[in-house]
């Protein structure tokens, strides 16, 4: 037994080394990912707060873990495919290109562990990137000076425990440890000679902390409520000048250590999971995440000289609904719909993080293998909205109009482990 669990700890800690190093590698589009490699994603990420049927949910909602009957061990791998490109309108007069394909490809996973301590408590430990933002133009695209290119990616580590308080209720909670990494690159204009380079990286370690409630009112229904705090990443890094050109030079222009902050906004899910028949049963979903929270991104250099860029978005809310189908005894298919609102106005919106309004639409099948093994395949399609512009850039006077033509397809692969005895 104890060699078990020593493979299961290699095997957890080396998704979370496939989460870090392949992620640093990517573009890719969103800012706060409900998919993490779980089999959920195949009804649009919608009913997890009460599906609680697989380790994903010391996650999604630490309270289900006491719904399952075996300790648990699921890690799964994604892959999201981003098409993003931006179309200036006849109101732009920013000199330049559209962009080009400022998407990509991003390869992402998850991994989770539920222990069964005994049929009343449960302990679970879940490592996934909840957040995440990538965009990639092309060096002379019109918004260079605003942004060239960025990638953020936010890991979270999540010690998670359960207990059962009755028969029809069981709490749980836990901590969110977060690293966060920020890359950023933009164009500096130069009166005299070819744009110069702006490079700035930040990291950050910080704690937060999320709760959830599973009701189980009969045995065909079970509605779920989850909560995750408010966090603030107080990035730090270094800004440095390339290629400034001689009138920065004499200004005395000179790479710098600074600080950011990035808010994590809190967040409450609500979950219902109905079974209609044997066969066939509905998920549905109702959330709202504290997006109000991201007034303003500062940038504070050592010297005290500051930069505020304000951002003014709105909270958000999520609706969506699901279901399930037992087409034979093995295997189980899935399918969703879910829809997230518009956190920014037209004239608020940056190209840096070009949001909008989100609808998901998916489709995923579960194969039991055996008793101890259950394989999911899921595929998602995202419409992330037309995101328009209309922003007055500082430089020149010019204005960046349009909008973009961008949405994403995603894949993903899980694996599901049972151990011990019920």
């Amino acid at each position: 037994m104890i060699k078990i669990y020593k493979s299961i700890f290699y095997v957890f800690i080396g998704v979370w080394f496939f989460i870090f190093w392949f992620s640093q590698e990517a573009k890719a589009g969103g800012i706060q990912l409900y998919e993490q490699a779980q089999p959920g994603i195949g009804t649009a990420n919608v009913g997890q707060a009460a599906l609680a049927n697989d380790a994903s949910t010391s996650y999604f909602n630490p309270a289900g873990m006491i719904g399952l009957k075996r300790n648990e061990l699921l890690f799964g791998s994604e892959i999201m495919i981003l098409s993003t490109r931006f179309h200036s309108d006849k109101n732009n007069t920013r000199r330049g290109s559209d962009g080009g394909q400022a998407g990509g490809a991003l390869l992402s996973g998850g991994g989770y562990i539920v222990y069964k301590i005994n049929p009343d408590i449960a302990a679970g430990l879940s490592i996934t990137a909840p957040v995440g933002l990538g965009i990639n133009y092309d060096d002379d695209w019109k918004g260079r000076y605003l942004i060239q290119n960025n990638f953020l990616m936010v890991i979270d580590i999540a010690p998670t425990v359960a207990i059962r308080l009755n028969d029809w209720m069981s709490i749980g909670g836990g901590a969110d440890i977060y690293y966060g990494y920020l890359k950023e690159e933009l164009a500096l204009f130069n009166p005299l000679s070819p744009d110069g380079e702006i490079d700035m990286k930040y990291d950050d370690w910080a704690v937060g902390y999320n709760l959830g409630v599973l009701f189980e009112p009969s045995r065909k229904t079970r509605i779920g409520v989850t909560y995750r705090s408010e966090v603030n990443l107080k990035l730090k890094g270094d800004i440095d000048f390339n290629n400034i050109g001689a009138i920065w030079t004499r200004a005395g222009l000179e790479d710098a250590f600074a600080t950011t902050d990035f808010t994590i906004p809190g967040s409450i899910m609500a979950s219902l999971y109905q079974e209609i028949t044997e066969k066939f049963a509905m998920v549905f979903d109702v959330g709202w995440q504290d997006w109000s929270s991201m007034k303003k991104t500062k940038i504070t250099t050592e010297t005290g000289t500051t930069v505020s860029i304000d951002r003014n978005w709105k909270d958000t809310w999520r609706v969506g609904g699901g279901v399930h189908y037992r087409i034979c005894k093995p295997l189980l298919f899935k399918m969703g719909v879910s829809y997230d609102s518009n956190p920014i106005s037209e004239s608020d919106r940056l190209p840096d993080i070009p949001v909008d309004r989100q609808w998901r639409y998916a489709a995923g099948l579960d194969y039991d293998v055996n008793k101890n093994t259950i394989v999911s395949l899921n595929w998602e399609l995202v419409d992330l909205g037309k995101a328009p512009i209309d922003h007055q850039m500082i430089q020149g006077g010019r204005r960046l109009s349009g909008d973009y033509d961008q949405y994403a397809n995603l894949v993903s692969l899980s694996f599901r482990r049972k151990f011990g005895k019920e």
